[in-house]
């Protein structure tokens, strides 16, 4: 019984480990209560800022600098021309 608990151990730690993502966190929406508590930033996620997420990209801005938010000009700038 006791090669068993050790295995079960080995497996569960071989293949049962969190991943954090790129920015961090462990998934999404983690990160999106850091960035609501301001204990994260918007550059932090860099799947955001590829082509394919444009779109959302620029709505999430507008709507974090709407709310009060700091986002760097840069970013509306381009989000009002993508409109």
């Amino acid at each position: 019984m006791d090669h068993l608990v050790r295995a079960f151990r080995q497996v569960t730690r071989q293949y049962l480990q969190p991943v954090r993502r790129e920015c961090g966190a462990l998934t999404c929406l983690a990160f999106a209560v850091e960035m609501a508590g301001e204990r994260a930033s918007t550059m932090r996620c860099s799947p955001l800022f590829t082509p394919p997420l444009a779109g959302k990209r620029n709505l999430l801005l507008k709507m974090l600098s709407d709310a009060g938010y700091e986002v760097p000009s840069v970013f509306l700038n381009a989000a009002d021309h993508a409109a």
